[in-house]
């Protein structure tokens, strides 16, 4: 432990706990026996057990946010293995059914916890908005204007509800086997001139949307609709293509290139989709 201000209640010189950004348990879902998880950044790629941990929050604070954290883990899929959340959402018929996606309402379905999910899902971009994580600067991931950042707080500490500028957006992968990786909430590119935030984990993405009437722009978010729905899509192309786009420049190291490239040659390169 270290002695500090811990960033969710503000308690000052109180003891820290070596926080995770996103949650520990989440890093077993992205390795086997023999392989550690890859690791990508802009800079350089590389294969290693590391997490991204750092002395942040309090120990009630982590207590706070292990309790939706906790759910959500069970719900998510195992390499090779079933995605439970899918199936508890598939178990209901679709309220809007397209060839390309499919929206579900989650608030008449028992198997889903819609607090806890909405929980999760605003504590990683709070902790995301307060704290650098060791990313080599003092900017935190997802920078936001002091009176959201505090909106997000006020929410998580079971204060407040969201106010109307923040659209909270879930997708969860349609594909049979989705890209097991974790993306850190990081700032998109704005849509309709509201400001995007978005993270990953293994078949679910986060979207969060700030600014005056978001939520008439966007009347599927999970937040402003009383239904809670969850939109059933194609999630891991498009984050699995958006990865590679920006780690095209990066360094790879040469064990890392073999271990790809064997894995290609024997036939056990995951295909997405397959």
């Amino acid at each position: 432990m270290e002695t500090g201000d811990c960033k969710l209640c503000l308690s000052t010189g109180i003891d820290l706990r070596d926080s995770h950004f996103l949650p520990r348990s989440f890093y077993a879902l992205l390795r086997t026996p023999d392989h550690a998880p890859v690791h990508l950044s802009t800079e350089k790629l590389y294969s290693s057990v590391k997490q991204i941990k750092d002395y942040v929050f309090c120990n009630s604070c982590e207590q706070c946010f292990g309790k939706a954290e906790g759910w959500i883990k069970l719900m998510l899929p195992q390499i090779g293995g079933p995605f439970p959340l899918r199936d508890r959402l598939m178990k209901q018929t679709p309220v809007i059914q397209e060839p390309d996606w499919a929206l579900y309402e989650t608030a008449s379905n028992p198997e889903i916890n819609v607090e806890k999910f909405m929980h999760f899902g605003i504590g990683v971009f709070y902790k995301g908005s307060v704290h650098p994580w060791n990313n080599g600067t003092t900017r935190p991931y997802t920078p936001l204007a002091p009176e959201d950042q505090e909106a997000l707080r006020q929410y998580v500490l079971g204060n407040a509800n969201l106010p109307k500028n923040m659209a909270l957006i879930i997708s969860v992968d349609s594909l049979p086997v989705v890209w097991q990786a974790m993306i850190q909430p990081y700032p998109a590119e704005p849509l309709q001139d509201f400001k995007h935030y978005l993270f990953y984990i293994p078949g679910i993405l986060f979207q969060l949307l700030i600014g005056d009437s978001v939520q008439d722009a966007y009347p599927m978010s999970f937040n402003g609709n009383s239904n809670h729905p969850i939109i059933l899509r194609d999630v891991s192309h498009m984050m699995r293509d958006t990865a590679r786009e920006q780690t095209a420049e990066a360094k790879r190291p040469r064990k890392l290139e073999q271990l790809t490239a064997e894995l290609d040659a024997k036939g056990l390169s995951i295909r997405l989709g397959h």
